[in-house]
């Protein structure tokens, strides 16, 4: 099936890029003939310029339709074309366009190698985008089981003080991710692993994340070491934030059989 749409914003880019250039080649003709050579100049210039802005309009509209085709014929590619056109989405240089291979990732995590998989978590946990870096949780989260121990140790440990700078609320809606995982899956968590990851969260900027740590220390009191349950209780009982010390001080008389029963009692203390 040919892409029309596809097909036209070709022809549309590639007409005005011949357009560009035609009108630059006149001007820099007239301007010649002329024996002015400041319009000379300017006529180089102006022709670099807009064949620069059609090679990159060009370069938009290749990764639009890159994706839009991978969409499609996802199931029809052969598995190596498709998961290495699954891995340029994710590398592109427009974040709209490797959000767009996040959430293909996403819809066909079982559909996808591990080896693709794990390579394409990494790079979206590592994006400079938050919205990425929360796709890769995201996924994370709902295909836990399917993701394989190493990648999902260094997805929660590289994610658990994860720092957004534009959002109102400091700090990372990533962390309250995290805190989902450990509630989901605790004991599949190597001890190493999840207790770096509690220390971590216990500094997390987000208050909302560390109240809701408190649950997970609240659920597995019995799993996690003595001594780390204590530092964390101690150093969220002297957070700046009231909500998380109050809860951090009442941890004992807090429900610990559902996270939305353990929120709705912080929010009465």
């Amino acid at each position: 099936m040919v892409d029309m749409l596809g097909v036209l914003r070709s022809k549309l880019i590639w007409t005005m890029g011949v357009g560009v250039i035609l009108i630059s080649l006149m001007w820099f003709v007239i301007m010649q003939s002329s024996g002015i050579d400041e319009g000379l100049v300017g006529a180089i210039i102006l022709y670099i310029l807009l064949v620069l802005v059609f090679f990159k309009m060009r370069e938009s509209v290749s990764s639009i339709e890159k994706k839009s085709r991978f969409e499609r014929d996802f199931k029809d590619l052969p598995i190596e074309e498709r998961e290495e056109e699954l891995m340029k989405l994710i590398k592109d240089d427009l974040p709209r366009i490797r959000g767009d291979g996040a959430a293909a990732l996403y819809k066909y995590f079982k559909d996808i190698s591990e080896s693709t998989r794990d390579d394409a978590l990494v790079l979206l946990a590592s994006d400079k985008v938050y919205a990425l870096r929360e796709n890769a949780v995201n996924t994370l989260v709902h295909y836990f089981s399917d993701i394989s121990e190493p990648v999902r140790e260094k997805l929660l440990l590289g994610l658990a003080d994860d720092v957004d700078e534009g959002k109102e609320i400091p700090g990372s809606g990533v962390g309250y991710w995290i805190v989902i995982t450990l509630i989901n899956d605790f004991e599949d968590i190597s001890n190493g692993a999840r207790e770096e990851v509690l220390k971590k969260l216990a500094l997390n900027q987000n208050p909302y994340t560390k109240r809701d740590l408190i649950f997970v220390l609240n659920k597995n009191s019995r799993k996690i070491p003595e001594d780390l349950r204590d530092y964390i209780l101690n150093k969220l009982g002297e957070d700046e934030n009231e909500m998380v010390r109050k809860a951090a001080k009442n941890v004992h008389d807090l429900p610990a059989a559902s996270l939305g029963e353990f929120q709705k009692a912080v929010k009465k203390l």
